[in-house]
């Protein structure tokens, strides 16, 4: 699936970082100052929905880590961002520019820890972030990604369900096709869970996500089931529902009985069908899906076994 099938800012996100905690403060404060996002359309549905379930969520929240990981292992010698070991801590910090040309900037923490009765994981972001440039148009344009907040994963002993709770704002800035410079802020407030499920993953969540020039929406999951190995291209089952305003939308995915190259899936606008849309079945993963899995790998590091006693 090509960047440019996805919603404008996970386009962006492929386009800055690929070659060729919910609650109190932070996102939940400056959401609650948004205006209700429009969902009256098909075209709305369409914008929000490739941003807006489980794991998509999931996702933007672990790509500025996985952008790092993935900068140490194409060019270790360079160590930018640079990474520092301290027992269960590491930390990136910025200063540097890698040998893609990304010039990194803020730190990002990841500790993992163990309490008597759980084993947690944290990541925290601070300014952390990057530019990169490129031709455009016979002058030199900048794209920049730049986030701030925190995940949290817990799994407890008995449980095979690890939860994450996030609280973060991420502000993109990215060149259109014209050489025209787009830059918006995505914000997220949500709490959710993931379990294996055979070769995949059911994941649900809720919470609350938005931006200042689209307004915010309140977003939950529902036994999103993932597995590639059945469907490449859309989630097997499961649905999201967004709500803004007087408007509900319930996305439901059908890849265990369609699974089209298209990513379809299906809608309803406050109980009334609206038939089959292409391109909404993105927000099960789709193309994305080998940085989901990445992000999923990298989240459950952090939540090691407790050992029995």
């Amino acid at each position: 699936m090509s960047a440019s099938r996805l919603v404008p800012l996970l386009a962006s996100l492929v386009a800055l970082s690929l070659p060729g905690c919910g609650g109190g403060g932070g996102a939940a404060e400056e959401l609650d100052g948004y205006k209700e996002a429009n969902l009256e359309s098909g075209d709305d549905v369409k914008q929000w929905s490739g941003s807006a379930s489980a794991v998509t969520i999931f996702f933007f929240s672990m790509t500025p880590m996985l952008v790092a990981d993935l900068s140490h292992q194409a060019d270790s010698e360079t160590n930018c961002p640079e990474l520092i070991t301290e027992g269960s801590k590491k930390t990136y910090k910025g200063g540097c520019t890698d040998e893609s040309g990304r010039t990194w900037f803020g730190t990002a923490v990841t500790e993992e820890f163990n309490r008597e009765t759980s084993s947690l994981g944290l990541i925290r972001y601070e300014g952390f972030g990057y530019e990169s440039t490129k031709p455009c148009g016979g002058q030199t344009a900048a794209s920049s990604l730049k986030v701030d907040g925190e995940i949290k994963g817990e799994s407890t002993e008995n449980s095979s369900k690890p939860t994450f709770d996030i609280n973060f704002r991420m502000e993109l800035s990215n060149v259109n096709d014209d050489c025209t410079l787009k830059s918006d802020t995505l914000l997220i407030d949500y709490a959710g869970a993931f379990e294996q499920m055979g070769t995949g993953q059911k994941w649900s969540g809720k919470g609350w996500i938005g931006s200042p020039t689209s307004g915010k929406l309140e977003a939950s999951t529902v036994d999103q089931i993932l597995d590639t190995e059945a469907c490449q291209h859309e989630s097997l089952s499961g649905s999201t529902t967004l709500k803004a305003g007087k408007s509900t939308v319930v996305v439901t995915y059908d890849g265990a009985t369609d699974c089209d190259e298209d990513s379809t899936a299906h809608w309803s606008l406050n109980g009334q069908d609206q038939g089959e849309m292409a391109g909404i079945g993105c927000s099960a993963g789709g193309g994305g899906m080998g940085l989901v899995g990445g992000a999923l790998v990298a989240l459950l590091t952090l939540l090691p076994r407790r050992r029995r006693s």
